[in-house]
């Protein structure tokens, strides 16, 4: 019975995947969280790699949920008032290029803890 529910609920789900607006939105979110997920853990890594210390580690991930906090609160007001789709669109751009100069910089021996 219980395999039956879970069967019925996946199809309802690919079913939903045929709007291609839907999942246009699924398919950038889940590759945006997946790099989202995929940074955190390389800037771990690297912190732990160049200082050998977790302290300095667990401070730096907990000061890169600082701007998270922050433009939460500015991003629930801007969306407000203009199209979510663009501002969706938007913060996923500046998210990346962010993470590209992260990347950048590292692989340059520019960035420093």
């Amino acid at each position: 019975m219980l395999s039956y529910a879970i069967l019925a609920h996946t199809m309802n789900v690919l079913r939903s995947l045929k709007h291609r607006p839907f999942a246009l939105l699924w398919a950038g979110q889940t590759v945006s969280r997946l790099g989202d997920s995929l940074h955190r853990i390389a800037l771990a890594w690297w912190v732990l790699e160049k200082t050998g210390s977790a302290a300095a580690m667990g401070t730096v991930l907990v000061l890169t949920q600082i701007p998270l906090l922050i433009f939460l609160l500015i991003g629930g007001i801007v969306v407000d008032r203009f199209p979510r789709i663009r501002i969706m669109f938007l913060s996923d751009v500046l998210s990346g290029a962010v993470v590209t100069f992260i990347a950048v910089f590292s692989w340059m021996d520019i960035l420093a803890v």
